[in-house]
C-alpha cells in the first residue's frame, strides 16, 4: 500500500545547525512514530539561526523529510515567500497536519482551497475562541487538544465531536511517579520554575514575590530551569533587587535524569504563567511529588483544582504569589494531601490503554 505523504506544519521555527533541522524532542518523537506507523512524514516551516540550542531532535538524520525556507530580513516579504513555497507541498500532501496557535495559520485556509485534508494540534489558549479559529475547526478533519477545556469548546463551535483529547506527549508512565516522598517542614525552602524564559511566564513577578518574602524574613531558595529571550533582563533585576544569592539560573536541562533531580530536591514547583495549553512540567511535578503552585489558565483548570491537587496563583501578581507561598510553608504539611490527589489525576492521565498521539492521528488519516 502507497505510503500517505504527511505534512507537518509545527508551531515554531525549524532550528537549522548545518545540513540537518532540529526540532523539539516530543514533535520529533511523536514524528518518527507517526511515520513508523507506515506514513511519509515532511516538515514544512522557517529555518532560524539560534545562538542557543532549545531543540535537540534531528528530523534528517532520523529519516524526516524537511522543506523549509531561510528567514528573509524583511517580515512581510518573509511571509509571502513562506505562504508561496507552501503551496506546492500542501498541494503534493494527502494530509495536512498544523500545530496550532502558529504564525502560519494561513497554511490552514490554503488547504481549504486546495480541498485538503487537514487536522489541528491545539496547544495553547492564543486565538482559540477567533473568528478564524472556528472557520478552521468547521473544516478540519481531525482536532487534537492538550486539554478537555479546549476539546469541549471546539466541540461546541463545530457542531459535533471532531476533537479529541489526547495522551500527553510525555516520555513518562506509571511507573515513573513517585509515591514515598516526606514533607516535613523545614528551615529553608526551596521552590522551582523548569520551563521557557520569557515574559509571559509571569517570571518578572515571581521574583518581585522573592524579594518581599526575603523582606518578611523568610529563607527560600529559587531555581530557574531553562533559556529564553528575558534571560539577561531576569539576571538584571536579580542584580537590582539584590537576588543573586537566593535565586539561581541554572540554564537549560534536556538530561531527564536532572530534571528529576530538580523535582525532588524542590519543596514547590511554581509555574506564574500568562497562558498555555497545558504545561508538560505541571505532568512532571505531579508524576515526582512536587507540591504544585500555578495559575489556572488556558487548559490547566481542566486537570488542577484549588486546593486538591495545587494551589492556585492569580496570573500578573505578586501578591498572589506572596500570598499563597506563606500559606503553604505556614503549614507545609497539608502538600501530604495534595501530591496524593495529584498522583491519582497523573495515574489516569498516564493510562497506558489511551492511543499515543500518533496512533490517534494515524487512525484519522488512514
Amino acid at each position: 500500500m502507497k505510503k500517505k505523504k504527511v505534512l507537518i506544519i509545527p508551531n515554531s521555527g525549524l532550528t537549522k545547525i548545518k545540513e540537518d533541522f532540529y526540532v523539539d524532542e516530543r514533535t520529533g518523537k511523536f514524528a518518527l512514530e507517526l511515520q513508523n506507523l507506515g506514513n511519509k512524514v515532511i516538515f514544512f516551516g522557517q529555518a532560524v539561526k539560534v545562538d542557543t540550542i532549545i531543540h535537540t531532535f534531528k528530523l534528517k538524520e532520523n529519516g524526516i523529510e524537511v522543506i523549509s525556507l531561510d528567514r528573509k530580513k524583511n517580515k512581510l516579504l518573509n511571509y509571502i515567500c513562506l505562504y508561496i513555497k507552501s503551496l506546492k507541498p500542501i498541494f503534493s500532501a494527502d494530509y495536512i497536519y498544523i500545530f496550532y496557535p502558529n504564525a502560519l495559520k494561513f497554511t490552514g485556509l490554503e488547504a481549504i482551497l486546495l480541498r485538503k485534508r487537514y487536522g489541528l494540534y491545539i496547544r495553547g489558549m492564543n486565538h482559540l475562541k477567533g473568528k478564524f479559529s472556528r472557520i478552521l475547526y468547521k473544516n478540519s478533519d481531525a482536532v487534537f487538544t492538550v486539554s478537555n477545556f479546549f476539546t469541549a469548546y471546539v466541540n461546541k463551535v463545530v457542531g459535533k465531536n471532531i476533537a479529541e483529547t489526547i495522551r500527553p506527549m510525555i516520555a513518562l508512565t506509571n511507573k515513573d511517579i513517585i509515591r514515598d516522598r516526606v514533607y516535613n517542614a523545614k528551615h529553608q525552602y526551596k521552590l522551582l520554575y523548569l520551563g521557557r524564559i520569557t515574559k509571559e511566564k509571569g517570571l518578572y513577578e515571581l521574583l518581585e514575590a522573592i524579594n518581599e518574602l526575603k523582606s518578611d524574613g523568610i529563607n527560600l531558595q529559587l531555581k530557574i530551569v531553562g533559556d529564553g529571550d528575558e534571560i539577561n533582563s531576569l539576571k538584571k533585576t536579580c542584580r537590582q533587587l539584590n537576588l543573586l544569592d537566593t535565586v539561581s539560573f541554572e540554564g537549560p536541562c534536556y538530561d531527564q535524569r536532572l530534571i528529576v533531580k530538580y523535582y525532588l530536591n524542590a519543596d514547590i514547583y511554581i509555574l506564574p504563567t500568562y497562558s498555555e495549553g497545558f504545561p508538560r512540567t505541571l505532568y512532571e511535578a505531579m508524576v515526582y511529588g512536587t507540591p504544585i503552585v500555578t495559575t489556572f489558565v488556558g487548559g490547566i483548570p481542566s486537570i488542577m483544582k484549588n486546593e486538591f491537587n495545587c494551589l492556585e496563583i492569580i496570573p500578573q501578581s505578586a501578591k498572589s504569589i506572596v500570598d499563597v507561598v506563606k500559606r503553604l510553608i505556614t503549614n507545609y504539611s497539608q502538600v501530604i494531601g495534595y501530591t496524593k490527589n495529584a498522583t491519582t489525576t497523573i495515574e489516569r492521565i498516564l493510562d497506558t490503554n489511551k492511543l499515543t498521539h500518533a496512533q490517534a492521528l494515524n487512525k484519522r488519516i488512514n
